[in-house]
Parts: structure tokens; C-alpha cells; sequence
């Protein structure tokens, strides 16, 4: 059974969510990107940008969060008239929903823009984006050398450990070291979470 990019998309956008709650924003932004890379079609997307921002508001990259708040209100507006910007079918999404996200968006904007108003010298989002694409995503002090007991677990095996954890467990384990981070974020591993 292969996962749909819509599923996957969903999944990223979901886990961006819990790092966000978890205060993870690094790893929150680098999923959220990734389910907008996956799928620009689906109601999903906008939820994708909608934490896509809230990290860049997290990690005080400002500017970023701003404009990233306002293509989400604009991909909102395509979902209320009824028509995504592909040309693909309008998804069903009930009009009390987009209120709620639409006040959510609006809240974020609101949010940015006065940190922005107290913040005159905010790093330009180009300088700061390029400082987070350079970073690996874990914001441990993990140097390389895993634990040894680790590095003998196989990727199949540290999936089934990571069945078994609380979501929140799991999220917490990903910034610790380069092989629970692979292993935490398996879509295998949240797929079955969502099942």
C-alpha cells in the first residue's frame, strides 16, 4: 500500500502542528514546507502554511511569518469561492471551518505585524531562511557519534519502538539524535497514528 502525496502532505502538515506545541519551531518549519511542496491543491495546504508561519514567528523570522500569512489568506480565499488555484476540484471544507481558519490567519498576520512594529532591525527573511537551510534541523549537541547502543538498532527495529510511544514522546525524541530523528519522523511511524 503506497501513501498518497495528499496523505503524506496531511501527515507532514499534522507533525508540524505537535513540534509547534512542543516548541520544536526548526523542525515545525522544515515539515511545514514540506507538505507545501507536496501538495498545493488540498485544504491541507492551508493549514501547512498556516504553521508554516507560526514557526517563522517562533524562530523571529518576522518578515517571513508575515508574508506567509497572507498567501495562506489568499489560498483561503480560493477554497471559500470554490476553486483552488490548480484548476483541480474545490475540496469539501464547511464554511464554519474557514471562519475558524481564516480567524486563526488573521491572528498570526495581527501577531507579526506587531512584533514587526517592535522589532524595526528584524532580520531580513532571506538572511534568516538562509541560516535555517544550512542548519540540520536538530537542535541537540549531537556531534555525529550516536550511542552505540543506537547505532546497532536497525531503522525497521526503531520503528517499532517508536509504535509504541506517546506522540508526544515521539516528537521529544526526534531532536536528541540523527537516528531517532530518522526514525521519528518515518511516515510509517505517524501514519499509523493517524489510522
Amino acid at each position: 500500500h503506497v501513501m498518497s502525496t495528499s496523505t503524506r502532505a496531511r501527515l507532514l502538515s499534522d507533525r508540524s502542528a505537535a513540534y509547534l506545541e512542543l516548541g520544536f519551531a526548526h523542525n515545525a518549519l522544515d515539515d511545514a514546507k514540506a507538505s507545501i511542496s507536496l501538495d498545493r491543491t488540498s485544504s491541507a495546504h492551508v493549514l501547512a502554511y498556516q504553521r508554516l508561519g507560526s514557526a517563522q514567528l517562533q524562530l523571529s523570522l518576522t518578515s517571513a511569518a508575515i508574508e506567509t500569512f497572507r498567501i495562506a489568506l489568499r489560498q483561503l480565499e480560493t477554497l471559500q469561492v470554490g476553486a483552488p488555484a490548480s484548476g483541480a476540484p474545490a475540496p469539501a471544507v464547511d464554511t464554519k471551518q474557514l471562519a475558524q481558519w481564516r480567524e486563526s490567519l488573521l491572528n498570526g498576520l495581527q501577531a507579526a505585524r506587531l512584533r514587526l512594529g517592535h522589532s524595526p532591525t528584524a532580520t531580513p527573511p532571506s538572511e534568516a531562511e538562509g541560516a535555517l537551510e544550512s542548519e540540520a534541523g536538530i537542535r541537540s549537541a549531537d556531534s555525529g557519534a550516536e550511542s552505540e547502543l543506537l547505532a546497532k538498532l536497525t531503522d525497521d527495529l526503531l520503528h517499532e519502538v517508536m509504535l509504541f510511544l506517546p506522540a508526544r514522546s515521539l516528537a521529544a525524541c526526534a531532536p536528541t539524535c540523527r537516528a531517532l530523528a530518522r526514525a521519528a519522523r518515518s511516515p510509517l511511524v505517524w501514519r499509523a497514528r493517524c489510522e
